[in-house]
């Protein structure tokens, strides 16, 4: 008996699988944020710590991780968001805003998670360019914003090109 995917699934675009994986473990991949130096000093430390409690659940607000990153940034800690990685956040982040006949505009090539992002949803991906310099062109961006948009990503830096944009260029295209 053959397994029924739903039509989302079905959309979704292959994940690409970086050529890296096969090199072997003398090589890290920097671009998967692997640290080619073995372990910082305290992490072996922290993780033996964190061994003590692995017979308990963790807290699924991680509550003392937001109350901590909200006290050094000033930040409220129900305004943060903590996943598993960024593509955790992202595709959280589409689930409850995208829909169909919903838009996502980001720039490309960029971050490979968000036409999944897209697919997954059945939303309208909006791509734009990269500028010249292989960034994020925001005033390009920011002209394909609708009424039906519902999110807008700006990579900073972006991947994989790792050009990045001042934060002020970006606090600007926001203002607007």
């Amino acid at each position: 008996m053959a397994l029924e995917f739903t039509d989302k699934i079905r959309r979704l675009p292959t994940y690409p699988t970086a050529g890296g994986y096969a090199l072997g473990e003398e090589y890290a991949m920097l671009a998967s944020n692997e640290a080619p130096f073995g372990l910082l000093p305290g992490v072996e430390e922290a993780t033996h710590r964190a061994l003590l409690n692995v017979n308990r659940y963790p807290d699924p607000s991680n509550m003392r991780l937001r109350r901590a990153l909200a006290a050094r940034y000033d930040f409220p800690p129900e305004r943060i968001a903590i996943g598993s990685g960024s593509c955790d956040i992202l595709l959280s982040a589409a689930e409850a805003l995208l829909e169909p006949g919903a838009e996502l505009i980001y720039a490309w090539p960029s971050f490979s998670v968000y036409p999944h992002m897209a697919a997954a949803t059945g939303a309208r991906a909006i791509r734009v360019a990269l500028d010249e310099n292989d960034t994020h062109d925001l005033d390009a961006m920011r002209a394909e914003i609708t009424v039906a948009t519902r999110l807008v990503i700006v990579c900073n830096p972006n991947n994989p090109t790792s050009t990045a944009l001042p934060l002020a260029a970006i606090r600007e295209a926001l203002a607007s």
